[in-house]
């Protein structure tokens, strides 16, 4: 349909721009019906209405006096006095040829006075009239001040019409910012008010906390299961000092979990709002959870310290198997010069033959002893073989004590053993486990031996699981921050100058017996480290 004018709208254009207001076929409302019944007021007609022209038919959202709520397009006097950019007025419809035969004017209704204004939308399209009516005709029409009044309550009408599509439209955009941020893999929530109640969190949010709606919810109840170092804290810290807070792989962890268990990372963001003064009203926080992308990359350190532990028993290997393959025939040496030492020795008397023959069973213990290690770390590097026999851990450390004080390594050294039970005993490979406590105690006298005393402590107890937990204590200057990255590693620097292997074959050894081995600094001074053992036996019954 034209427009039948010049105006630079199509019809289709205008029915388009109606319809965006939203407005047809919605109930009456008072503010409207006001708007109509002040018009006849002032216009003294029986009638007004606020007409709105759809395609076909007249829609009054408001009307006053005539009991009708619709009439067609075709009989609409409003159609035609849309299209004047100022007041139409229509003295008497029965003497203008246009509206005469109309069943407005003919019939019941017998309508003889029309005076309408525009009803103009966006982009100057007109939506329909504010019109008033009377059934006598009225030749003077409208006096300047009823106009005028016209007029104004038109515009009037426009402004709620107006104010009505910018509240859908804002709903809408809402709707679509809410869809949006619901859909959204990021988390988002916004909370404000002394108690910071949340005013907005979408689903990645709630996921986040493990919560239903919280929306009227002070942050303080949504999040306290958190706990005071985590999320809360943040919220507090941004609050008090109006600065925001950026933060990356945060880890967030409930009360009731344990560390490191269900424990979350996020990369996040919490921004403070501020109000009047300066002061914060409220705080947005944004993020993601990049707990995967956190786990990815310590899968990825485990892989490549697996990586390098294979090249180290690797490396390891090669030197078990070349001490093996060098050591054996000088160590067969000395067994035979031992044993030529042994069949001279009844040609001797006296004391000096008593010492020496305790030096010569001395020399071939610990040339037995050298065969054993060297054979048990070319069975653990090669095979990953460890032999299983059961022994006391009193026996171990004592054993191991003597060892110490026979070779002399470490003078004023005092090891002092705390086992609960005292009987406590281990199933695995004798030497290797000897080796662990040799190795760990050589340590603890080189870091206590510049300080007062050299007390050792071995702690070893049967653990809930079936296990022992083993641990040995020095009061030294305990371990620096930088070693600790690095402590189970071979070939790293040692105190002593030497390369440093001894910690990461404790490590192998542990490992190859199913334990774990671990390092810590003591708050009241100096370090302990701990292994576990995947085997224990009571050996009260031997005792």
């Amino acid at each position: 349909m034209s427009n039948g004018s010049n105006a630079s709208w199509t019809e289709i254009e205008r029915l388009h721009v109606l319809r965006g207001y939203s407005i047809l076929d919605t109930p009456p409302e008072p503010v409207f019906d006001e708007i109509v019944a002040l018009a006849a007021d002032v216009c003294e007609t029986p009638i007004a209405l606020v007409s709105l022209v759809d395609e076909l038919r007249q829609w009054f959202k408001a009307e006053f006096g005539l009991g009708k709520r619709e009439t067609p397009r075709a009989v609409a006097v409003c159609a035609h006095a849309m299209m004047h950019p100022d007041i139409f007025v229509v003295p008497d419809l029965t003497l203008d040829e246009r509206f005469a035969d109309n069943p407005l004017v003919t019939g019941d209704e017998n309508l003889r006075f029309y005076a309408g204004v525009q009803l103009v939308g966006r982009d100057g399209v007109p939506l329909g009239t504010l019109s008033v009516l009377d059934r006598r005709p009225r030749p003077e029409g409208l006096s300047h001040r009823q106009g005028r009044m016209l007029r104004g309550l038109a515009r009037q009408v426009m402004s709620e019409l107006e104010l009505r599509r910018a509240n859908a439209e804002q709903r809408l955009e809402l709707r679509r910012f809410q869809l949006l941020f619901e859909q959204a893999p990021l988390f988002l929530a916004l909370c404000n008010g002394p108690s910071f109640e949340f005013e907005y969190a979408n689903r990645a949010f709630l996921d986040l906390i493990g919560g239903d709606d919280v929306v009227g919810v002070a942050a303080a109840d949504a999040l306290g299961a958190f706990l005071d170092d985590d999320l809360v804290a943040h919220f507090r810290q941004v609050r008090d000092s109006a600065t925001a807070f950026r933060g990356k792989n945060v880890p967030l962890r409930r009360e009731a979990q344990p560390e490191g268990s269900g424990c979350r990372y996020v990369d996040m963001i919490i921004e403070p709002i501020l109000g009047a003064g300066g002061r914060v009203a409220g705080l947005m926080c944004a993020g993601s959870d990049v707990t995967e992308e956190h786990e990815a990359k310590d899968q990825a350190a485990r892989l490549r310290a697996r990586i390098e532990h294979g090249r180290q028993l690797s490396a390891m290997s090669l030197m078990a198997t070349t001490l093996a393959h060098e050591l054996n025939q000088p160590l067969a040496a000395a067994g035979n010069y031992l044993s030529a030492i042994r069949y001279l020795l009844p040609s001797l008397a006296g004391e000096k033959l008593s010492k020496i023959t305790d030096a010569a069973a001395l020399a071939d213990e610990q040339i037995a002893r050298a065969g054993q290690i060297v054979r048990s770390a070319r069975n653990l590097v090669a095979n990953g073989l460890v032999k299983r026999e059961t022994v006391r851990m009193s026996d171990l450390v004592e054993r191991v004590r003597t060892l110490l004080e026979t070779s002399g390594e470490c003078p004023g050294l005092s090891v002092r053993a705390d086992l609960s039970p005292p009987h406590l005993g281990v199933a695995g490979d004798r030497i290797q486990i000897e080796q662990v406590l040799l190795n760990l105690i050589r340590n603890a006298y080189q870091a206590t031996r510049s300080s007062e005393g050299c007390e050792v402590v071995v702690h070893a107890l049967g653990t809930e699981d079936d296990c022992i937990e083993v641990c040995v204590r020095d009061f030294g200057p305990g371990i620096s921050a930088e070693a600790f990255a690095t402590l189970f590693t071979a070939m790293s620097p040692s105190t002593s100058g030497g390369l440093g292997a001894g910690l990461s074959i404790c490590a192998t050894i542990v490992r190859a017996h199913g334990g774990r081995i671990w390092a810590n600094n003591e708050p009241d001074g100096g370090a302990s480290f701990h292994f576990t053992l995947a085997e224990r036996d009571d050996l009260s019954d031997a005792a």
